[in-house]
């Protein structure tokens, strides 16, 4: 199915154009100077966009359950695990929030002195360097935390 050319539009414009000017001043033709065309032949429609195609076949490795060779992960993995995210999430969680805290504090600034965005830039750049800082403050304790486990003898 090919588009019609770009003069058919304008000649169609144009007639249409015509008729509204005939019509009386605020009111419009009852009916449209020009025509819907009439739908596309179904036998000129490609059988590929009539009939989706047929589903794939589902692999064997699919079809069948799989058999896990390793060992399930002992209770203390998984606790180190959960921990291990949750404290991801804290620090991750904590930067956003201190960002965010910094902005609001610059606007607050800004309303109360005048409107200027650099309080609010302001605030965002002091947002995250204390962000920042929290995040590398808190690594290295943890760091610190965990060379003073090594060292002490289990009992």
């Amino acid at each position: 199915m090919s588009t019609p050319p770009l003069s058919s539009f304008f000649s169609w414009l144009a007639t249409d154009l015509k008729s509204r000017k005939a019509s009386p001043a605020g009111t419009q033709p009852l009916e449209p100077s020009h025509k819907i065309p009439d739908p596309p032949d179904p036998a000129d429609i490609p059988s590929v966009w009539r009939e989706p195609p047929p589903p794939p076949d589902i692999p064997a490795v699919l079809r069948e359950p799989s058999h896990a060779t390793s060992k399930p992960k002992a209770n203390d993995d998984v606790k180190s695990e959960i921990l291990g995210m949750g404290r991801a999430w804290s620090l991750a969680l904590d930067f956003v929030f201190t960002v965010l805290a910094g902005a609001g504090l610059g606007w607050l600034g800004g309303r109360y002195v005048g409107p200027m965005p650099a309080w609010v830039m302001g605030g965002l750049a002091l947002g995250f360097v204390i962000g920042f800082t929290r995040i590398v403050r808190s690594s290295l304790r943890e760091d610190r935390e965990a060379q003073e486990k090594k060292k002490t003898p289990p009992r």
